[in-house]
């Protein structure tokens, strides 16, 4: 019997794993989420030890406190105005699984078996992620009621392409920056059958992403029936921090068995809206909570707003 630790070179592995979510993310791959080389920076100087990782933000020039354009009058002073900076918090959550020998049995087939298991447990974070950025996302905007369009309790409360229109709305002049939606697989058919081809087109990038009034759809069963995210590129901050023995090899001896400790630590983060809480490496229940957020960003700056209606009467 091939043993786990004949298959995976450790040294190698963990950066197989990481490089594989990447690519193989749908959040990556509809431009929900991004990296960033200056994140990056502030989650590796945040250490193992790190809970917390402060994004910086700088307010608009446009913003209300700065008013208007000044009136040029020889020989007077203009009045200056200062760039105010807001700080965003995101939390670092830190997950871990063991997956036994038999468990990775099925990843094994292909030419490089290494290769084969890391895409299998990058599938597994992936589906993990999303997990936890609905949970994050149920907590954050729960929290900042404008960027929330409820039609739950009126007369046209079913989700249509219209009310879509109208959740768009809520960034105001910057709902042209919406490219991507987030619904179950329940909400898209409900528009399939509504829209039809008229909508929904097969999407050029690879995977099973879909295109519905010209945005990418992702579909994830996490998210309630009615229930639909509007996205803006990088809307989400997603990071790898740094975690002490990301991949971890096993084994019984007496059982004849092993497998792999597979950990993460990561930022996944709706920009704007910060981690009000000292509590640290919050399960989903506790970024789920509306209480635990708080918005830092004028509310058009946030690129993600949310639809809550009906698939029926």
């Amino acid at each position: 019997m091939t043993k786990i630790a004949d298959i995976i070179v450790q040294d190698e592995f963990a950066a197989y794993v990481q490089q594989a979510m990447l690519d193989r993310s749908t959040l990556f791959k509809s431009g929900i989420a991004a990296t960033d080389a200056k994140i990056a920076e502030l989650c590796n100087a945040a250490g193992v030890g790190g809970n917390f990782v402060n994004l910086p933000f700088f307010n608009s020039l446009d913003s209300a406190d700065n008013g208007d354009a000044e009136v040029l009058v020889e020989d007077a002073a203009l009045t200056p105005k200062k760039i105010t900076a807001n700080k965003d918090v995101a939390v670092i959550c830190r997950r871990g699984k063991a997956f036994a020998s038999t468990d990775l049995a099925a990843m094994t087939a292909g030419v490089d078996p290494m290769l084969a298991i890391a895409n299998g447990l990058a599938d597994w974070w992936n589906k993990q992620h999303n997990k936890r950025l609905i949970a994050t996302l149920n907590g954050a905007l729960g929290a900042v009621s404008a960027l929330v369009k409820d039609i739950t309790g009126e007369t046209d409360k079913i989700v249509t392409a219209d009310a879509l229109l109208d959740a768009a709305q809520l960034l105001g002049d910057r709902k042209s920056e919406l490219t991507a939606y987030a619904m179950s697989s329940a909400t898209e058919t409900h528009l399939q059958k509504l829209e039809g081809s008229n909508l929904f087109k097969p999407s050029e990038l690879p995977g099973n992403l879909k295109v519905y009034n010209g945005r990418l759809v992702i579909v994830d069963d996490n998210i309630p029936a009615g229930t639909v995210y509007l996205f803006a590129p990088g809307a989400v901050a997603f990071n790898p921090c740094p975690v002490e023995k990301p991949v971890e090899l096993y084994r019984e001896e007496l059982k004849s068995q092993g497998g792999i400790v597979s950990r993460d630590a990561s930022i996944l983060h709706v920009r704007g809206i910060k981690w009000a809480k000292t509590t640290t490496n919050p399960d989903n229940a506790a970024l789920g909570t509306v209480g635990n957020w708080e918005l830092v960003y004028p509310t058009k700056a946030v690129r993600v707003c949310k639809l809550v209606g009906t698939l029926g009467a």
